[in-house]
């Protein structure tokens, strides 16, 4: 941290350790030479949070850190030192000077905590409240506290490092070399000061004749085009935008690919039909389509759900499988005949031809909750909807990838539904900015094809 941050007593809420565990350790500390607080009405809340789906994991992590850290009672009563010199101790709400407003009940998780910290502003410490929860800032700073999020670890303006296509300016007889050899030497044009690898271009002269085409590793620019595989079925890519999502999800030398946009663009769609193509292309080694997707409510929660894991999970699921449905229908199956010989004759109804993969566990949809421990080999993994998801369990869902897998994350920066998360603190932000390089490719899909409604809603609510 910056050198104002120094000598405070920073107190820790809930929030603030669920979205970043290793906080805690003392080796990892960011809070250099000042103290850390947490108050005791926190361990008691991370207890509670051990068997949740989406946030036990961490809970458990931060309980272990702290266990292993808070060794004995010495340790808890005298606290730990960080590398930097700082203290981190469990404090309790116990008697003191400091008083809530009287609208605030006192005995509430929040009002514990905040009685922590205004207990330590009034003994004359520089006191911040750090936490994730916008509400509890707001009653902090009601209560005449000073409170802030955490800001370690936040990516800075998120949207810049979506990448949008790059206008290359070429003259014209070189566009006609990129398409009749396919590619082009980047001597051959003035590319912009750096450019990523496998950024998406439209190469064009000044008559506005252009062609479309990806920057590799080998310093060229390989061209983009309709493919065989790219016309099977009733979904084709309708722009720029979802062709360059559809080649960078299906280029051999990507591993993963990151497609940024606004609701009805087509991120979904076109990481599923490269994933279907990729599945019935007798030359490639994707053998199984899985798709995760965080079981994030909109609006007033369900409740309980009868049923089994599948059943509870069946209204997230929905939404791939409408599009799974588009994919299949009236599809042509372009496997060579002598690989179809070998199978039974595919029935015509899409909705059983669907139905025969997911049974067969070639094609699943499932909810983030349980992969860990798991490989997924020669498989296209798609993390639908990721700007819901935390850094923490973006990596967790990264690094089940197997030999011969490759990964797509969809998602929009406009739409993050889980509490405190936002723009700047979600895993598909966190992606944007450490995802770079060769093995990986991102673009921003920003025209939406779902209905004219749909595109005019999304641009008069852009602000939301």
């Amino acid at each position: 941290m910056n050198d104002d941050l120094r000598n405070k007593v920073f107190v820790l809420d809930t929030s603030t350790l669920i979205h970043a565990p290793d906080i805690v350790d003392p080796t990892r500390s960011p809070f250099e030479n000042n103290d850390i607080v947490l108050p005791i009405v926190v361990l008691r809340e991370l207890d509670g949070l051990k068997s949740d789906p989406r946030r036990g994991g961490n809970a458990r992590r931060v309980i272990r850190l702290l266990d292993t850290v808070f060794s004995d009672k010495d340790a808890m009563l005298r606290g730990v030192k960080n590398l930097s010199g700082g203290v981190m101790r469990v404090v309790g709400a116990d008697g003191g000077e400091f008083s809530l407003p009287k609208e605030y009940s006192g005995n509430t998780a929040d009002d514990l905590i905040l009685r922590v910290a205004g207990e330590s502003s009034v003994r004359g410490n520089n006191t911040i409240l750090v936490t994730m929860d916008g509400a509890l800032r707001l009653k902090a700073r009601a209560a005449g506290l000073e409170a802030q999020e955490l800001h370690a670890g936040k990516v800075e303006r998120p949207q810049t490092l979506a990448p949008h296509i790059v206008e290359v300016p070429a003259p014209s007889h070189v566009i006609d070399q990129l398409y009749q050899e396919g590619s082009i030497s980047v001597e051959d044009v003035s590319l912009p000061y750096g450019m990523q690898y496998n950024a998406c271009c439209r190469v064009l002269d000044k008559n506005h004749k252009c062609a479309l085409g990806i920057y590799t590793a080998q310093e060229r620019i390989v061209v983009v085009r309709k493919s065989d595989n790219c016309r099977r079925g009733t979904v084709v890519p309708r722009n720029a935008e979802q062709l360059f999502a559809y080649a960078l999800a299906t280029k051999k030398e990507v591993l993963a690919t990151i497609l940024v946009g606004v609701a009805g663009t087509g991120k979904t769609l076109m990481a599923l039909k490269a994933g279907v193509d990729l599945l019935e292309d007798p030359e490639s080694s994707i053998r199984r389509i899985l798709c995760f997707r965080p079981t994030i409510e909109l609006g007033s929660p369900l409740g309980f759900l009868p049923g089994s894991a599948e059943e509870k999970f069946a209204p997230w699921a929905s939404a791939v499988q409408a599009n799974l449905l588009l994919l299949f229908s009236r599809r042509n199956n372009s496997r060579r005949e002598e690989e179809s010989k070998k199978r039974p004759k595919q029935s015509a109804d899409p909705r059983e031809r669907l139905g025969k993969y997911m049974k067969e566990g070639i094609i699943s949809i499932e909810p983030v909750t349980f992969i860990r421990g798991t490989t997924f080999p020669n498989s296209f993994i798609v993390v639908d909807e990721a700007q819901n998801l935390t850094p923490h369990e973006v990596k967790a869902l990264l690094t089940r990838a197997g030999e011969g897998s490759r990964v797509v994350l969809t998602g929009d920066l406009t739409q993050i539904d889980t509490p405190h998360l936002d723009a700047g603190s979600c895993g598909l932000a966190k992606a944007l900015e450490r995802m770079r390089g060769e093995e990986f490719g991102a673009i921003e899909l920003v025209k939406g094809e779902r209905s004219p409604l749909a595109t005019l809603i999304a641009e008069l609510f852009a602000d939301l």
